[in-house]
């Protein structure tokens, strides 16, 4: 299923996927949708029991961040 279809079909949700296709930067446009939840505790539960999660992914279909709203990513090495 397109990247597309999936945030169209699952709005606002968490969505577990394995990845089928990836363009040139890595991003996700092909996949094959494993489980799909309201919230992301449920999803981290089911991707801890996959035997093998090297083409796996998490997706969140909703807002992010509402107007006015920020975030700020700190590294730490």
């Amino acid at each position: 299923m397109r990247l597309k279809e999936i945030y169209k079909k699952y709005p606002d949700s968490w969505v577990l996927v394995n990845v089928i296709s990836e363009d040139a930067l890595g991003e996700v446009t092909e996949a094959e949708v494993i489980k799909v939840s309201r919230t992301e505790g449920e999803i981290h539960e089911e991707f801890s029991k996959l035997p093998d999660a090297s083409h796996v992914a998490i997706i969140f279909t909703g807002k992010v961040l509402e107007k006015g709203q920020s975030f700020s990513l700190g590294i730490i090495s």
